[in-house]
């Protein structure tokens, strides 16, 4: 059977659904319940058939499934308080209960008869919904990440470390629930990003035997008894793990990382040949005579109400002078890579527009000394969380030649895989790891008892996240991708951009 018909069917209708901000806005009859279910189902057929589409079918036909139930459900106590007619009442909650049962019916399907490892690619996902207020959807959602967990527990058990030490105590029951279906292993697998990224197959087909982890996984036998604490602002712990091959393996504990422990803090692989952009120009400061204290830089520093004018003015008198150019001389002395440089500067430059990605001080950006490559660290402040700071984030991009055409190469490819990377971006709506918005200056941070009613505009009582900022957020990023400049009311100022002009307004803009 040919793949593309099947994908098709289901993907463009689809595409509506996920638009769809709540139930309550869309039409509710029996004929677009059935269109849903219908849709959920050649989605998972699809899967059958191969992974080529696997992170657009995947993350989209269980959005559907979990999305569409939540909304039904809030449809139902809709209908429970509007409609007086017991009959009537009746007819329609049935209707609604058939709906969900449909598409359980066919999740649980595919659930069993996929591949692992193609369920695994939206793990994420699925724990972030773990508090799916509806008992039959969870009781699935259980059944299919406890299959997942015992298939595969190495890399489950750390992607679930953040939910088990949850501050919603039906977050942490049900993560116990599926734990207690696992038996117990006494090694524990390092986090390496070799170890914990599915590997698709190379050929075509279902392939449901395929080994999704090649890697030889490397236990952790100990710890170094030194931890060393880097001076930035975090205070970030850079930990040795003694592995079970031998070697050692550095890396870094700091709040929100890439492996969570729990809500607050994570740990991340160190990047090794790597050398932070402040440490670079620091050093060759030095060599030109006596730099710049933190404290004569804070006492020069203008006020924040300040003018435009008179920032610039500082900043041509005062610290120009102080800072000249001087990273080129790095490159002289260490390699000739500027090509390398350029085109992953650029490439990291359009992501990080695209994503909203922020604090970008000298510490997040490295260097690797072997090839020249820009590496980008600390992926904490998305969303356009930068622009929220007392001093708001704003950067230049670059400027012509490489720069430019590696920056046009790099949106072109986003744009034409913005199905994909939107499918992947619009479950983190729902997971409780993301901050959406930064804290109030000089506000506490909620304890774990606090929690709950610290978020309780957009948590519900059983712990699922419900963030109409995050939908915004979210949004946004696909207005981007779509070339969609907006204002500060979120108005579009324009048509969209083709890819040469979005390019050249960035720069123009930034540069």
């Amino acid at each position: 059977m040919e793949l593309s018909p099947i994908l098709n069917f289901a993907r463009w209708p689809s595409r509506y659904c996920l638009q769809t901000a709540t139930w309550g806005m869309a039409d509710v009859s029996g004929t677009s319940m059935e269109f849903v279910t219908q849709i959920i189902k050649y989605f998972g057929i699809s899967l059958k058939y191969g992974n080529q589409y696997i992170y657009q079918s995947m993350p989209r036909m269980l959005s559907l499934w979990l999305d569409c139930s939540t909304g039904l459900s809030e449809i139902e106590a809709r209908e429970r308080q509007k409609i007086k007619g017991i009959q009537n009442l009746r007819t329609n909650l049935a209707k609604y209960s058939n709906t969900r049962s449909s598409e359980t019916r066919y999740i649980s399907s595919f659930g069993s008869t996929l591949a692992p490892y193609q369920l695994f690619t939206a793990f994420p996902q699925l724990i972030s919904r773990i508090c799916h207020g509806n008992p039959d959807v969870f009781q699935q959602l259980k059944e299919i990440i406890a299959r997942l967990y015992v298939q595969f527990p190495q890399q489950a058990m750390w992607m679930m470390m953040a939910v088990s030490k949850s501050s919603y105590q039906t977050r942490v029951q049900r993560c116990r629930e599926i734990f207690a279906t696992a038996k117990n292993f006494s090694q524990i697998a390092l986090p390496l990003q070799s170890v914990m990224n599915v590997t698709l197959p190379n050929t075509q087909g279902p392939h449901p035997d395929h080994n999704a982890f090649p890697a030889n996984p490397v236990y952790i036998q100990g710890l170094e008894d030194t931890i060393e604490i880097l001076p930035s602002l975090q205070k970030p712990k850079k930990i040795t793990f003694n592995g079970s091959d031998g070697r050692l393996y550095v890396m870094m504990c700091k709040p929100k990382t890439v492996i969570p422990l729990n809500e607050e803090c994570g740990i991340i692989e160190w990047v090794n040949n790597t050398h932070g952009l402040r440490n670079i120009l620091m050093k060759l400061y030095r060599e030109r005579g006596p730099v710049m204290t933190g404290m004569q830089l804070k006492n020069i520093a203008p006020p924040l109400e300040a003018s435009i004018d008179e920032k610039l003015r500082i900043y041509k008198e005062k610290l120009l002078p102080r800072h000249p150019s001087v990273f080129k001389e790095w490159f002289l002395r260490t390699y000739n890579a500027r090509l390398s440089y350029a085109r992953t500067l650029a490439v990291m430059s359009m992501v990080g527009y695209i994503l909203g990605l922020g604090d970008r001080h000298g510490e997040n950006i490295l260097f690797d000394s072997t090839c020249g490559d820009c590496v980008h660290v600390d992926f904490n402040c998305l969303f356009n969380k930068g622009e929220t700071f007392e001093w708001p984030e704003r950067g230049p991009l670059g400027y012509e030649g490489i720069f430019r055409r590696a920056c046009e190469v790099t949106l072109r490819v986003m744009r034409t895989q913005m199905d994909p990377l939107m499918s992947i971006l619009k479950p983190f709506v729902y997971d409780p790891l993301v901050e959406w918005s930064k804290p109030v200056k000089g506000q506490r941070k909620p304890e774990t008892g606090d929690s709950s009613k610290a978020q309780k505009s957009n948590t519900t009582e059983t712990g699922e996240i419900n963030n109409e900022k995050a939908m915004t957020h979210v949004q946004n990023i696909e207005d981007r991708l779509k070339g969609i400049l907006k204002s500060k009311g979120s108005r579009p100022r324009s048509v969209p951009l083709s890819i040469e002009g979005h390019v050249n307004y960035l720069i123009q803009a930034h540069g």
